[in-house]
This record gives structure tokens, C-alpha cells and sequence, in this order.
């Protein structure tokens, strides 16, 4: 490549004519994201906090290949019908929540509708199911705090929408009251601490019995100065707490506290920095749901891949079902065989390290997993290309006795594309759903369960 290309390659994008200017625009729809959607000089402008049918007044603010980012100026003639004020005084500036201009029970009929939409050509609209909602409010049992350099310390809050901007959040009305509570005391420690501007990032997790976790992300100038003030403003406390450093990822500390039980799912053991789903009381329907998709009779062989600390395997095993469980992180394999031994269920319940996007290692499951009677497969956004592809080989070759296959998903677009491979080699689907796991955002959960005969 020549150094003419090189500069070609990574010059900006040209900043268009439309940025910075102002006008009028009739909403048409609302994107799948949350914005409203609406048409400016033959280009897809979509527009934070409006609703289908509004007119506003509009300023563009950027443009990428997906279409124009335009602020919400004002408001011109009547609302949405579903249209209400929003809880959170930070709504405007925050970017964690999307909808909560829009009224809940609206959101869910949107959410369903881009659930149907993206996977029209794979799940036929009867075998939806309704969708799962319960409480929209006070939710959240973690969240994730960023730090920055401030006047006198630092700033501790969330960043704005689509920048690296911090806002100061104070309270937040998705978070649960013991977890509302850890960042006001956090925020009261972290004036005691030493270079506080030095701690990047801090994740919060309320556990059974409002006991919390707490994982502080550093630079490398956090020196030993630092983590015992850090220590002494926390003493009070009994959190679980580790220091980890961000250049390295390495354990900088750990006061070693046993770890917290997950609300609403007891046997579920997790430390500072595991994943757990933000929602428990939607997690336990879905817990409830999914389980009984994969194994309606007991007694059954499955194979769970992306399993976690054990959030379905656990409480399949426990209904009597053998279970062969698989994730990447090693640490979290350890612990949840821990679990596993500690409520007896070792025998039928085991947890293994593997690389679940190495085709070779998917590859060299197949002895150990090809003659189960069910397969859980609950992966990141990224979804599972890789594992669909090696399983839809299986079946093609005659090597699979799957029957149900039941896929869990925080991104339909990925589901999609992995339906496809499943759907060609043979699988259908039995029936859908949406899971609510993140009121007021326009993030859900879907559970596809896929039949083979």
C-alpha cells in the first residue's frame, strides 16, 4: 500500500454541508434504537427524544454512512399520545436510557415490533409469544461508573450518548436502592482518596441481602500511596473489593471478601467485575422460561455453551438434567464449579474452559456434545457464527442428536444471521420471545427455541 493510500484510508470524514444547521422536521417512525426518524434533504435524520408524528424543530450535529444525528431544539404543535415527562432529571444529557420520553407499555409493543422486524424472514409473526415485562423501575442491581480529572478530584458518573463526555450523576432512578446507596458512599470515599483522577472506571453490584462489589479500574501512576487511602475510605464497609489495572488487567488487590449471591438466584455466586444480567426479576422469569424450553422432562442431556457462573446450568441440573457447561473465562469456570460441588450437583453438572470462537476448539467439542438431547447457547452481541456453523455441520452430516436448540440473545441482528445457518441444517422454529431485561432502553433479551426431528 502506497503512503498516499495510507493517508486516504485514515483521513476524517469531510464534515458535510448539513452539520450545524437548523430546520423543521416531521417524524415519521421510530428507529430501532429509540430515535425518531425522519427524512432531511433526501437523507435519514434521526432525532433523540421525538416521536412518530411530531413536528420539531431540529439541529444536525453529525453525519455518518447510517444518516444524520440531529438534537431536538423544540417541539412545534401537539405530542405523541404516548408521549410523558421523564423520570430522571438526567435524562437529556445521559446516555443510558433512550425511551423514557415514551410510555412504557409503548415500548414494549416497539421493542416486540424491530424483535419481529429484524427476524421476519426466520420466526413466523404467530409463534411469538408476548413479551416479558414486569417492573420498569429501580431495576438495575449494577452499573458502571467512569472517572474523570476534576477541579478538587474527580468527577464520578456516566458518559453522554454516542461521546466520551462525563456527565455527574448523582442518582439514577433504574438503580435499586442498595445500589443507589453504594454511590453515594462511594462518592463520599473517593474524596478521601489520594489521586482519585487515578481510578478510571469503578463497577458496582448489589447482591442478596444489599451486600455490594465493587472493582476499581486504574492507570499505572496508582501507586501503593493511593490504594491505601483507597482502602482506609472504604474501611467502614463491607464490600468485596478488588483493584485491577487497566494498561495490564492484572489484580493489583483484593481485600478477598467472600463473593455475593445473585437476587433471586442464590445458587448463583459472583465477585467484582462478573457478568450477571442487570435485571434479576426478569432474569428469574427467563431463568423459569428458557429452562423449561430446554428440558420440559427431566433426566435430560444438554449442553450449554457461553454459560457464565452458571445462570441456566445451575438450575437445570438441579431439575435433574445432566449438563455439560462451557465458557472462555477461566475464573469464572472455577467458581462455578465450586457452586457446582458445593450444592452436590457435580455429578450431573461440569463446567469447562473453551475458546467458543476458535472453529478448531468448537471442533474439538463435538465427541463430548453431538449426543446430548438439548443445546443453550446464550452469547455476547457478537453472537455465535462460528459455533452455529459447526453444529448446522454436525446435524448436515448426521452426527448431531440435538433436537431442541435454544438460543438466548441481547442482539437480534446476530441472532438472525445465526438462525439462518441452524434453520438450513434442518432446525425450526417452535416459538419466540422478547424478554424486557432493560426498561426505558431500547435493549432486550429474545429466546428462540429451534425443534428438530
Amino acid at each position: 500500500m502506497s503512503r498516499s493510500r495510507r493517508l486516504d484510508v485514515f483521513k476524517p470524514a469531510a464534515r458535510t454541508r448539513d452539520v450545524g444547521t437548523q430546520g423543521e422536521l416531521l417524524i415519521e417512525r421510530l428507529a430501532d434504537e429509540g430515535q425518531g426518524m425522519a427524512q432531511w434533504r433526501g437523507k435519514r435524520a434521526f432525532v433523540a427524544g421525538a416521536l412518530p408524528g411530531e413536528r420539531v424543530r431540529v439541529r444536525v450535529d453529525s453525519e455518518s454512512r447510517h444518516g444524520l444525528q440531529a438534537s431536538l431544539l423544540q417541539q412545534l404543535g401537539s405530542s405523541h399520545a404516548d408521549r410523558v415527562e421523564p423520570r430522571c432529571r438526567h435524562y437529556s444529557e445521559c446516555g443510558g436510557c433512550q425511551l423514557q420520553h415514551l410510555n412504557y407499555a409503548a415500548q414494549v409493543i416497539h421493542k416486540q415490533q424491530v424483535a419481529q422486524r429484524r427476524l421476519h424472514r426466520q420466526i413466523e409473526p404467530h409463534l411469538w409469544l408476548e413479551p416479558v415485562t414486569l417492573t420498569s423501575w429501580r431495576y438495575r442491581h449494577r452499573t458502571r461508573l467512569q472517572l474523570k480529572a476534576a477541579r478538587g478530584g474527580a468527577q464520578l458518573g456516566l458518559l453522554r450518548e454516542g461521546s466520551r463526555q462525563l456527565v455527574d450523576i448523582e442518582e439514577c432512578v433504574q438503580w435499586a436502592p442498595a445500589l443507589e446507596k453504594a454511590v453515594v458512599r462511594l462518592r463520599e470515599a473517593l474524596q478521601l482518596v489520594s489521586h482519585a483522577q487515578r481510578i478510571e472506571e469503578v463497577q458496582l453490584a448489589c447482591g442478596v441481602g444489599d451486600a455490594i462489589a465493587a472493582r476499581f479500574t486504574v492507570s499505572r501512576g496508582f501507586g501503593a500511596a493511593d490504594l491505601e487511602s483507597l482502602q482506609a475510605s472504604l474501611a467502614d464497609q463491607a464490600w468485596v473489593l478488588e483493584v485491577i489495572e487497566k494498561a495490564s488487567g492484572k489484580l493489583v488487590w483484593s481485600n478477598e471478601r467472600p463473593a455475593l449471591a445473585y437476587p433471586g438466584h442464590s445458587a448463583l455466586i459472583f465477585g467484582p467485575g462478573d457478568f450477571t444480567q442487570a435485571n434479576p426479576a426478569i432474569n428469574a422469569v427467563m431463568v423459569d422460561t428458557i429452562a423449561s424450553w430446554v428440558a420440559p422432562g427431566r433426566h435430560e442431556r444438554v449442553a450449554e455453551f457461553f454459560a457464565g457462573l452458571g445462570n441456566f446450568s445451575l438450575p437445570l441440573a438441579a431439575t435433574g438434567c445432566s449438563v455439560r457447561a462451557y465458557d472462555i473465562g477461566s475464573a469464572m469456570v472455577a467458581r462455578a464449579n465450586g457452586v457446582s460441588q458445593a450444592m452436590g450437583l457435580q455429578e450431573r453438572l461440569t463446567f469447562a474452559h473453551a475458546d467458543l470462537f476458535d472453529a478448531g476448539e468448537i471442533e474439538s467439542l463435538r465427541s463430548e456434545v453431538a449426543h446430548c438431547d438439548a443445546m443453550l447457547l446464550d452469547p455476547p452481541r457478537a453472537g455465535a457464527r462460528l459455533l452455529c456453523r459447526e453444529i448446522a455441520s454436525w446435524a448436515g452430516a448426521g452426527e448431531c442428536a440435538v433436537r431442541r436448540l435454544v438460543y438466548v440473545s441481547c442482539n437480534s441482528l446476530a441472532l438472525g444471521a445465526d438462525l439462518d445457518l441452524l434453520l438450513a441444517a434442518g432446525f425450526r422454529v417452535e416459538q419466540a420471545q422478547v424478554f424486557d431485561m432493560f426498561p426505558h432502553t431500547s435493549h432486550f433479551e429474545t429466546g428462540v427455541l429451534l425443534v428438530r426431528d
